[in-house]
């Protein structure tokens, strides 16, 4: 039970009784033991009235303190104010200063033995964490600044593909309405679309829209557009009467859908101005063969078959040359493999040295483009020639007059 709970008072003496009986000791004891604590007690009561008597006349003689306030010490000129002394127990050795400045500036003993190893543990634990989870959000940072700059440039390739792509857009549906209005133009009475309108529209494609032109073919336009008007205009061609007809129409089809890139020097020799088709064998160059196939080769071979005299060339030869630059190689090569060689080949078989014409005045015009395809007739040339001479006399000068002009085409040998 605490002490002074309701006023209780421990009853010295019985527990002094209590423990007597414990221990078995005498009466005579008890009272030599309770009279020494009462002399105890009243000599310690006895001592403390004399402390409290000395402090009360100590009181009375005590100097009364005086307080300077700061006015007081501004008017004052003699007051001193005195200083406080600092104990700086932070080293080995304690040290008295009198400026805080310099308890401050002053460093401490770095040999000072570190008290409290368990906190400095601790506080280099936290100092640890703190350091990793720094290095984390730093990592952290780096990682989302990274992220960001990859999102910003895949927003801007994706913007820049969106603007292409309407930009495409925009370009595909002007193409687009410019076809709308040639086949409108083509199925019109009034407004018929012209050859040169066409040729204009595909500058326009070439120009403007290059790309598209490439990716799109849009050359293939000239199947449906191009072709029906040029079979229109040659159904009234006289091929053998006007051999040039056609070749410019046909050339500046060439230049617009077989387009001109700078060609190597090696190769140069074809093309005037070291200038090659970009495309010779790819489909814009498909598209203008099929064109002249379509359009140019069955006029010529008709006339060429039914209406020519290979007896009277001059006429065929001044197609054949005024087309050799137009006309793709294979069709040129088609016209004299299966047109001309194969007349020619009928009018030597068919001569007559008594009474056609000297065959000289007819192959020869040939030799430049079909030099070695005439080297076939030679022999059927010769065994007619051969036969004419037999009933030839010495006296006839026109057997001189046809065999002279092949001296330098034949052979030392056949000669």
């Amino acid at each position: 039970m605490g002490l002074a709970f309701n006023n209780f008072k421990e009853q010295v003496h019985l527990n002094k009784a209590v423990e007597k009986h414990v221990r078995g000791g005498s009466d005579s004891e008890e009272s030599g033991e309770s009279s020494g604590e009462e002399e105890e007690e009243r000599s310690e009561r006895a001592s403390k009235k004399r402390q409290g008597q000395a402090w009360s006349r100590n009181a009375k003689k005590r100097p009364k303190v005086q307080y300077v306030v700061p006015e007081v010490g501004m008017a004052g000129a003699d007051t001193v104010i005195a200083t406080q002394k600092i104990v700086d127990m932070r080293g080995r050795e304690a040290k008295v200063i009198t400026n805080m400045k310099d308890a401050v500036a002053m460093p401490t003993d770095p040999g000072a033995e570190i008290k409290c190893p368990e906190l400095v543990h601790n506080l280099r634990t936290l100092v640890d964490l703190s350091a990793v989870e720094l290095q984390n959000m730093d990592r952290k940072i780096a990682w989302q600044k990274n992220n960001i700059s990859n999102l910003l440039r895949e927003k801007r390739r994706i913007e820049e593909q969106l603007d292409g792509e309407e930009s495409a857009m925009e370009r595909i549906e002007q193409i687009m309405q410019i076809v709308e209005k040639c086949k409108a133009r083509l199925e019109s009475s009034e407004n018929p679309l012209t050859l040169d309108a066409l040729a204009r529209v595909f500058a326009v494609f070439q120009s403007k829209f290059p790309a598209e032109y490439e990716k799109y073919q849009l050359a293939s336009l000239a199947r449906h557009l191009v072709f029906p008007k040029l079979k229109e205009q040659a159904q009234q061609w006289e091929v053998l009467e006007r051999p040039t007809w056609g070749i410019e129409l046909m050339g500046a089809w060439r230049d617009l859908l077989v387009p001109r890139r700078r060609a190597p020097e090696s190769d140069s020799d074809d093309d005037e101005g070291g200038e090659a088709r970009a495309d010779p064998f790819g489909h814009h160059a498909a598209i203008y063969h099929d064109m002249c196939s379509q359009v140019i080769l069955p006029k010529m071979r008709s006339a060429l078959t039914n209406q020519w005299n290979a007896y009277e060339p001059d006429k065929a030869v001044a197609l054949v040359e005024a087309w050799k630059g137009v006309l793709p190689g294979p069709i040129h090569s088609t016209v004299l493999a299966q047109v001309i060689v194969p007349t020619l080949s009928a009018a030597v078989n068919r001569w007559d040295a008594r009474g056609d014409m000297p065959p000289h005045t007819w192959l020869h015009p040939w030799l430049p483009m079909l030099r070695r395809e005439l080297e076939e007739l030679y022999p059927t040339l010769r065994m007619k020639l051969a036969s004419a001479l037999v009933q030839w006399h010495p006296q006839d000068a026109s057997a001189l007059h046809m065999l002279r002009p092949w001296q330098r085409v034949f052979q030392p040998v056949q000669w």
